[in-house]
């Protein structure tokens, strides 16, 4: 099961709403990329039987993602040991240091995102 980059931060940004479940377009937002790659995305959760598609009980206009059974354990399991071996690559920097690598990061994950999303043509 692939949990590169991009797929293992949606996994996590559902993990962490309201009920394990967050709407396409609050992720497409959250994430700052294109709703298509949402949904690429999405699709290939989806068929890892990690994540489904729900309608919002108070919209239902609105499309969630919601975390499967399988999605919360692998999420339960994994985001914790992701924090803790980050949290000790972190102990050497300084609180700016710390604030200024967390903007490069977020500009790395929007264009890691992007190119996941639009594979380059051979």
């Amino acid at each position: 099961m692939n949990l590169a980059g991009s797929r293992l931060t949606v996994l996590r940004a559902i993990y962490f709403g309201q009920d394990h479940r967050l709407g396409l377009n609050e992720l497409w937002q959250q994430m700052q990329v294109s709703r298509t790659s949402i949904t690429n995305i999405i699709d290939g959760l989806e068929r890892d039987g990690l994540v489904e598609r729900a309608i919002n009980s108070e919209d239902r206009r609105v499309i969630d993602a919601r975390l499967t059974a399988k999605g919360k354990d692998l999420c339960a399991n994994v985001l914790p040991k992701m924090a803790v071996f980050m949290e000790g690559l972190c102990r050497g920097f300084s609180a700016g240091e710390l604030h200024d690598f967390s903007d490069y990061l977020a500009r790395f994950q929007k264009e890691l995102l992007f190119q996941t999303s639009h594979p380059a043509q051979d």
